[in-house]
């Protein structure tokens, strides 16, 4: 049923994704990718950067949004994204991860949203991933009860094993006191830098 379950192969590292942002509020969220190791090939002269190979994103099965087809550019699931509060920046997130990028960065947002956490907590929290169902990717943390539960109402069939999905290196501001609160990732390789006095990784105060 539905694609073969070899596509749900764990993402790799090829897709950075990082969020800034400076004392006059601008905010910045970026993701950018090479695709695959080396991406095409190609150096950009006298720049330094490799060009991406998203050819890869292309799909030899017929009927899918990424059909080969002649004069087509692929879709990619990249969505960096920056949320607003009364019309000014107020949180900053996304992540790699190939086809789990859109449920990761969806999850941290839901996670302070809805569940009033932390950005840090958000980031933390373990997630899941469903691209074609039945089977479904988790993380540690997603208890087995939970599992049972899933499986019981919508027939999912989870991973034997958990493993990481995403990076979603991400910040919030406090748009009264201005002070911005940034959550690495532990997923990856991450880090939080501060140059400015009154930034704080954390505590944050729920949202």
């Amino acid at each position: 049923m539905g694609a073969p379950k070899v596509m749900l192969a764990r993402e790799g590292g090829h897709t950075t994704h990082f969020v800034t942002t400076d004392s006059w509020g601008n905010v910045l969220a970026w993701t950018t990718t090479i695709e695959d190791v080396w991406g095409s090939g190609i150096l950009v002269p006298g720049y330094g950067f490799m060009l991406n190979n998203e050819m890869t994103a292309f799909n030899f099965t017929p009927g899918g949004a990424n059909e080969l087809q002649p004069m087509k550019r692929p879709r990619s699931s990249m969505v960096p994204t920056i949320l607003f509060k009364h019309g000014k920046p107020w949180m900053a997130t996304g992540s790699p991860g190939g086809p789990t990028i859109i449920t990761t960065t969806m999850q941290v947002i839901m996670n302070v949203i809805d569940h009033d956490m932390t950005i840090q907590e958000a980031v933390d929290a373990p997630r899941i991933f469903s691209g074609w169902y039945p089977w479904v990717s988790w993380e540690e943390g997603i208890s087995e009860e939970v599992r049972n539960e899933l499986t019981g109402l919508f027939k999912y069939e989870f991973d034997a094993a958990p493993g990481p999905l995403g990076s979603a290196q991400s910040l919030v501001i406090d748009l009264h006191t201005g002070r911005v609160f940034a959550a690495a990732d532990p997923r990856r390789d991450g880090t939080v830098i501060y140059v400015k006095d009154g930034w704080h990784k954390s505590p944050q105060h729920k949202w």
